[in-house]
């Protein structure tokens, strides 16, 4: 239930602290009117003005769409999560075709794409999964780079042989705030292009990865509370098959599957998490973490795919298959450093 609201900003990142309360604080609420909540309302809509330069109107915004960029860490302690791209591999390789940072701003789109008017001048690079993407009605070949003109429309089909296609434009989009609400792109929205350095020529080392049909492998390192499952199910969760749940988003996806026997209650003290943490419930059924996941959790962690997996988990569609294999942390640092 709601008692009232405050006239005051909770969160604001660009300030020192970024919280306005902190863990010990006192506060203390004076009474206000409906004169003075509305001036702090107004006052809240003027800062939180239009873009800048406003580089795309989206026309119709496909399935799951939004600006993302690579993770923005030091708020964990705030409750703010890194968040960040699913397929980090991909948004850097579109963003390396275009001449931005690797982890400039850029779409991400999940199972279709968008349909966007651009209201400038702006090259444009799409790899990741498969997916048609055609410019004034005329099909474009490979991941690009393209050049795009002011007025003309830029549409991605259907994602086919993965589940995320990334968009990227010379200068990158503008990013809201970390901590911020985010929300999935809506018909009408304008997105910014960012104040990124002049588009320079860069290397793409990174490889992007999309699952083939059947079944994916993902290599893990023992979770903190690997002992807290029965050796049967320790066995069970690096021999058996998961198929990958439609009750899956940037937070987490579920996998179907055997379950895997504990030797103890699966509740712990909440602690943190990392992406690619797979924890499992008391229904024995695990749950990888995505970069959305809550800063914390309370149940155990059987395992922690390695960071160099975590894009082919981001192409997983719904029904596909997953294996786990074991890896050391030597193995899943080489991987890393191949990988990039």
């Amino acid at each position: 239930r709601l008692i009232g609201r405050v006239a005051a900003t909770l969160f604001d990142p660009a300030a020192t602290p970024p919280s306005l309360l902190l863990p010990g604080d006192r506060a203390v609420f004076d009474p206000i009117g409906p004169a003075q909540l509305a001036a702090f309302e107004a006052s809240r809509k003027r800062s939180a003005s239009a873009p800048a330069e406003p580089l795309l109107k989206i026309e119709k915004p496909g399935a799951f769409t939004l600006v993302q960029g690579g993770p923005r860490h030091g708020l964990g302690a705030l409750g703010v999560g890194a968040g960040g791209a699913m397929d980090l591999a991909s948004l850097a390789v579109a963003n390396g075709l275009t001449g931005n940072s690797p982890f400039a701003g850029a779409l991400e789109a999940a199972i279709v794409g968008p349909d966007l008017l651009l209201l400038a001048d702006a090259t444009f690079s799409v790899p990741g999964a498969l997916a048609e993407t055609r410019l004034d009605g005329k099909l474009v070949a490979g991941p690009g780079p393209h050049p795009g003109k002011k007025g003309a429309r830029l549409a991605v089909g259907p994602i086919r042989g993965g589940f995320r296609a990334y968009l990227a434009f010379a200068g990158g989009l503008a990013l809201s705030p970390p901590g911020t609400p985010s929300r999935p792109l809506r018909s009408g929205d304008l997105v910014g292009r960012a104040q990124e350095p002049a588009p320079r020529l860069f290397t793409v080392p990174h490889r992007i990865r999309i699952p083939r049909e059947g079944e994916i492998e993902l290599r893990a390192l023992p979770g903190p509370q690997w002992d807290f499952f029965t050796s049967e199910g320790r066995e069970t969760f690096f021999s058996a098959s998961f198929r990958a749940t439609s009750q899956s988003d940037r937070r987490g996806m579920r996998l179907d599957g055997p379950q895997l026997d504990l030797s103890r209650p699966s509740d712990i003290p909440p602690e943190g998490t990392a992406p690619g943490s797979v924890q499992v419930p008391g229904a024995g059924l695990p749950i990888v973490l995505g970069p959305d996941r809550p800063v914390t959790g309370g149940y155990a962690k059987i395992a922690t795919i390695i960071s160099a997996d975590l894009p082919l988990l981001a192409q997983a569609r719904p029904g596909t298959m997953i294996r786990f294999s074991p890896a050391t942390l030597e193995e899943a640092l080489a991987a890393r450093r191949s990988a990039t």
